[in-house]
């Protein structure tokens, strides 16, 4: 058992998949972590190791500076490519210095990533083979069936990180008000789009992960689309957009050409090659018979479920380097659930709410006033 400690930082959605669903199996595994401001020397002086997801703004150096002085292992989480960052996307400013990036990265005792390119990105910056692949799962309660009452109802979801993406498809938007009911957009308005009266177009500002799941769920789209643009950013991107697809009922509308959806095939999405054919595959899809639609979502579904026994077995791969043990047998059985016919993933609800409570109080508030 090892206490693990968090210099607390920003709640954003990736968070719920890269830290908070990371905790609760840390916990299960009985390690003990905690929470704390950067600044407090005595939370890095009760802790065996320290964790953080993208820790590479203003005063990075200082956080890992004091670990070390505290002789604290460091685990270093990171889930986008750093190195090409969109001077659009507000995290820009965090991304570079690659001097900066270099140092977190080599102090690191460890380092996780979320895909297979991004794995082999950082190795290759840091000429080393010996980062560990933690893929994204979902944190969910159960699985959404596909919509049955004929509404041709469409759904998008995003940050500003996908504001690169936007310009490409902002036609496509207009036709696709042509051929449905009902559009909402979950996350990010996009730019130059202004709606018409032919369908009820609906936009959810994002609160937070628990909120944004449960209202996608609740809208159940038939169809949930998305379009990367062709820049290196999006190259290490994994496929959390599928599986909140998936566990909403819908089916995935998605480019091709992306690691991420390497099987894309096999997930049985719906699939196009260039921007201006996304509003005639979303139609497609949705003028689908009910029979084959299901077929679809059904696949996908399976595919999911097994997907989380997957992933559970690279979460192993991580507590063998926490606890300096051997790696155990693989099992099959995923994260968090023992109901893999069922899809459901429970989750203890409580502990992850809690932790989000601390992302408001005024240790928070003076975190983000560092920088970090």
């Amino acid at each position: 058992m090892k206490r693990i400690g968090i210099p607390i930082q920003n709640n954003t959605s990736v968070s719920f998949y890269r830290a908070y669903s990371v905790i609760v199996e840390l916990r299960k595994a009985g390690h003990i972590v905690d929470m704390f401001h950067p600044n407090d020397r005595t939370g890095y002086a009760k802790c065996d190791w320290i964790f953080s997801h993208m820790l590479f703004g203003k005063g990075a150096e200082k956080v890992v500076e004091m670990a070390q002085q505290m002789e604290c292992k460091i685990w270093i989480d990171v889930d986008d490519n750093i190195f090409n960052v969109p001077f659009s996307n507000i995290s820009f400013e965090h991304h570079v210095d690659r001097r900066r990036q270099r140092y977190i990265l080599d102090k690191a005792d460890m380092v996780t990533v979320s895909t297979k390119p991004l794995k082999s990105l950082i190795e290759n910056f840091l000429m080393k083979n010996n980062i560990l692949l933690l893929e994204n799962y979902l944190c969910i309660n159960g699985i959404e069936d596909p919509r049955t009452d004929g509404r041709r109802v469409v759904a998008w979801r995003g940050g500003a990180s996908h504001s690169e993406d936007f310009p490409d498809i902002i036609d496509e938007l207009y036709k696709i008000q042509e051929v449905c009911d009902e559009l909402h957009f979950f996350g990010e308005r996009p730019s130059g789009f202004t709606p018409n009266t032919h369908c009820q177009v609906m936009w959810h500002k994002f609160t937070d992960m628990w909120t944004y799941m449960d209202t996608l769920k609740k809208v159940n789209p038939s169809v949930l689309f998305s379009y990367w643009a062709d820049i290196p950013f999006n190259t290490c991107k994994s496929d959390i957009v599928w599986q909140e697809a998936t566990a909403a009922g819908a089916v995935l509308v998605m480019n091709t050409g992306w690691d991420a959806f390497e099987d894309m095939n096999e997930k049985d999405m719906w699939c196009y090659t260039k921007a201006d054919e996304l509003a005639k595959v979303v139609g497609i899809a949705l003028d689908n018979d009910n029979k084959n639609a299901k077929r679809f979502w059904v696949n996908s579904k399976y595919i999911l479920v097994n997907l989380w026994r997957h992933r559970y077995n690279e979460f192993l791969d991580v507590n063998a380097v926490l606890t300096g043990r051997s790696r155990p047998r693989q099992i099959t059985h995923y994260m968090a659930t023992n109901e893999p016919s069922t899809g459901k993933n429970e989750l203890n609800r409580e502990v992850i709410e809690t932790l989000t409570e601390h992302d408001g109080d005024e240790a928070h508030d003076r975190y983000q006033e560092d920088g970090i």
